[in-house]
């Protein structure tokens, strides 16, 4: 039982630590037109940190993947926070939290899947192993789910939103009108975050994730180093103290 205990406080410890140990949550893959993070105009490589604003100008798109694989595209004259992020390579769960201030936007879910939401001027939007956009249309918000499912919950109550289906919805107050999504209606919405270098962006996605695996599988190899040895210098300690004893 001692020895559980000592695993389980162990690996606490290396959970609590990777978020430190973190310099940023997510990288900038693509910045077309203007756009900045955390007020520092936005280029291929800028890190992203939690607190941080990231905003987009009149025509721009910006893509962000998080430490996850989570990917995010903000359409023009969008604003979206980065609240809180939490991950930690190997081990279940996680949690992240967004706010959606302005703009239209485009989620796809990396592997912190369930544990994540985004806040949006008319609801939180929980999310379940999702690709979905939101964005204001027509003067109402829309949500259209591509995969997955999503709930918007609000004042008025909780939507649960699949795959193919939209919905829209005026205010906080207000329930969401669920429907089947219009063809040419989800093309809009769409093409308000659609990147031009699709190509390019898609190596670069590709680039980042391998990166991201192998930084993961290297301190997953650190930490069973780590917990071989903390076990190896306890169980060394013990027999220790068993020859004291003997001798005694």
């Amino acid at each position: 039982m001692k020895r559980f205990s000592f695993i389980a406080s162990f690996s606490s410890l290396v959970i609590c630590s990777f978020p430190a140990m973190a310099a940023s949550v997510g990288t900038v893959l693509e910045v077309e037109g203007t756009a900045t993070v955390a007020s520092t105009p936005a280029v291929v490589g800028s890190e992203v940190h939690i607190g941080d604003m990231i905003e987009t100008g009149s025509g721009a798109r910006l893509f962000v993947m998080f430490n996850d694989e989570t990917e995010l595209t903000l359409g023009e004259k969008a604003q979206m926070r980065i609240d809180s992020y939490v991950y930690n390579p190997g081990q279940d769960g996680g949690s992240a939290r967004y706010s959606a201030l302005q703009g239209a936007f485009q989620y796809v879910s990396g592997l912190i899947g369930h544990g994540a939401a985004v806040e949006t001027p008319v609801g939180s939007i929980g999310l379940r192993g999702t690709v979905f956009w939101g964005g204001a249309v027509e003067g109402e918000y829309n949500i259209a789910v591509l995969d997955g499912k999503v709930a918007l919950k609000n004042d008025a109550g909780e939507t649960l939103v699949s795959k193919g289906e939209a919905a829209a919805v005026r205010d906080r107050r207000t329930v969401a009108r669920r429907a089947r999504f219009d063809r040419q209606r989800l093309a809009r919405m769409t093409d308000t975050v659609r990147l031009k270098n699709a190509p390019v962006l898609r190596s670069r996605v590709n680039a980042r994730r391998q990166q991201l695996r192998q930084r993961q599988g290297a301190l997953q190899q650190e930490q069973r180093g780590k917990m071989r040895g903390m076990i190896q210098q306890r169980e060394e300690m013990r027999e220790k103290r068993k020859r004291v004893q003997r001798n005694r």
